[in-house]
């Protein structure tokens, strides 16, 4: 509880900090607190369980107003759904991304509550633990959770590796990408794409979105 205080209590007060402390020990002191007030069970060795309760279809999870690159990006996968009649919503997620977050084309399809059996979270590795922090548990249960993540260097660090913990799959847009998360992976990273339909046209994908979960789910539980 002590831990959990002190965090929300550097996220109030990050604008205030931020000149003060260098980049790397803001990260670092971030990691850290995370980790001592969220501390992660180990969701990906678990077996899958999809509830029976949740509606076929995505919750896509990421930051959907911010004018920013991965913004756009969570954007195209809206994009990309709406096209080959996926049914799903939009969890959009601020975090302590301090981008300006005034995009809302897709603010009809935002809501509060995940309602589907797949979550796609459209955000990086690093930014995993900040998702459970908000959400907790509740968001990964019984879904089948995939990772939606960008990396442009060979090396993926080895100070995000439990963003794996949250997911059964990683997507990624480009071979470079799979290559350089694939050495370090516990779970399956899959070559997508990024353009409007590729995520859900693509024959890699191992989801088939035009009978979600009909042969899947017999597949995983």
């Amino acid at each position: 509880m002590l831990y959990r205080l002190l965090y929300r209590l550097a996220v109030f007060s990050k604008r205030l900090l931020a000149p003060l402390l260098p980049p790397a020990v803001r990260q670092s002191a971030k990691r850290t607190l995370l980790k001592l007030a969220f501390p992660i069970r180990q969701a990906a060795e678990a077996s899958f369980n999809r509830d029976s309760n949740l509606r076929e279809g995505v919750n896509l999870i990421g930051y959907a107003r911010a004018e920013m690159g991965i913004g756009e990006s969570c954007r195209i996968a809206a994009r990309s759904m709406t096209a080959a009649g996926v049914e799903f919503g939009i969890l959009n997620f601020r975090g302590t991304n301090p981008a300006r977050m005034s995009d809302t084309t897709w603010v009809h399809k935002e809501t509060v509550q995940p309602s589907f059996d797949v979550n796609i979270f459209h955000i990086n590795a690093e930014q995993m633990t900040e998702i459970y922090a908000y959400f907790g548990n509740r968001i990964f249960d019984g879904r089948y959770n995939i990772g939606y993540w960008h990396w442009e260097l060979s090396d993926f660090p080895d100070i995000w590796l439990d963003g794996f913990s949250f997911l059964q799959e990683v997507w990624v847009p480009s071979t470079f990408v799979a290559d350089s998360i694939a050495l370090k992976s516990p779970v399956p990273v899959v070559k997508i794409g990024s353009s409007p339909l590729a995520m859900f046209s693509d024959q890699n994908c191992s989801i088939n979105f035009q009978k979600i979960f009909e042969n899947r789910t017999r597949e995983l539980v």
